[in-house]
């Protein structure tokens, strides 16, 4: 397959990029320097910086960076509603979920390494597992704290709610980072499988949401961003175009993205 061709981002050009979504979301001074100095030890992090490319797409041509800091973004504003602070909501945890919650090993979309033998391990049911094992591996200090790791923890592997996650249950899981799993602290990666077999048990795959608020509010704004905000903004610029990369959820070929040739020839060879 052919290398995805990327100019890439100065520092500048992303902090541009972050302001212009807190401006999307009305965020004031105040809260623009308050959410900045949240985000800012994994958002400056090389591994973030990485997914703010072009070659890292999310959804449709949307940057994975892109996509997570709006995620934070709207999670930020609705924990400072009223009646989520009189709530006691943890908003830096719930903010820190957001920027943990797709931090996935590979690009998905037109590309066969992020592919997988059983279709039970897609990347839609296995990314928040890569996820979370990233951002023990990446940033370890937030979780020092056990309690804060369960919250974040529970609400990464729970953020895809009501679509399912994959269940950890001695299976073959085909992680893109196995060998970053394998070397996390044992009672991290004890509180990652059980989150991962809560709720209802379908198969192979756990269905809930996160037991924790924070979670829970990330969540919703993760289907925010990506069912209305998104997609309203790929309209805008692609117009019905847009809708081919809904099938790639599930093919993870996009047909709007370079390498739909290459990626549909690799699937037919697989079959």
């Amino acid at each position: 397959m052919a290398e995805r061709e990327c100019t890439f981002m100065s520092e500048q050009e992303k902090i541009k990029e972050i302001n212009n979504i807190l401006k999307k979301y009305k965020f004031n001074n105040k809260d623009g320097v308050d959410f900045w100095h949240i985000i800012n030890p994994i958002f400056f992090n090389e591994n973030f910086q990485r997914r703010m490319e072009k070659d890292f797409p999310h959804h449709d041509d949307v940057s994975l960076g892109h996509h997570i800091v709006s995620d934070a973004a709207v999670t930020y504003k609705i924990c400072q509603k009223k009646k989520y602070m009189a709530a006691n909501i943890d908003k830096n945890t719930a903010v820190i979920i957001a920027m943990m919650h797709d931090l996935y090993t590979l690009p998905w979309q037109n590309n066969p390494e992020n592919f997988q033998e059983y279709s039970f391990n897609g990347h839609g049911y296995r990314h928040p597992i890569e996820a979370i094992v990233n951002s023990i591996d990446w940033f370890p200090e937030y979780f020092e704290d056990k309690a804060k790791a369960e919250k974040i923890i529970d609400g990464v592997i729970h953020h895809m709610f009501p679509f399912p996650v994959r269940a950890i249950d001695g299976f073959d899981l085909e992680l893109k980072n196995t060998e970053a799993y394998d070397k996390i602290p044992e009672d991290l990666k004890q509180m990652i499988i059980e989150s991962s077999n809560r709720g209802l048990k379908i198969k192979h795959f756990s269905l809930c949401p996160s037991k924790f608020k924070e979670g829970r509010i990330m969540s919703f704004s993760d289907k925010k961003v990506a069912i209305i905000d998104d997609t309203i903004e790929s309209l805008r610029k692609n117009g019905f175009k847009t809708f081919r990369g809904i099938t790639a959820l599930k093919t993870g070929a996009n047909k709007n993205l370079d390498g739909y040739e290459e990626i549909q020839e690799f699937r037919k060879h697989r079959k």
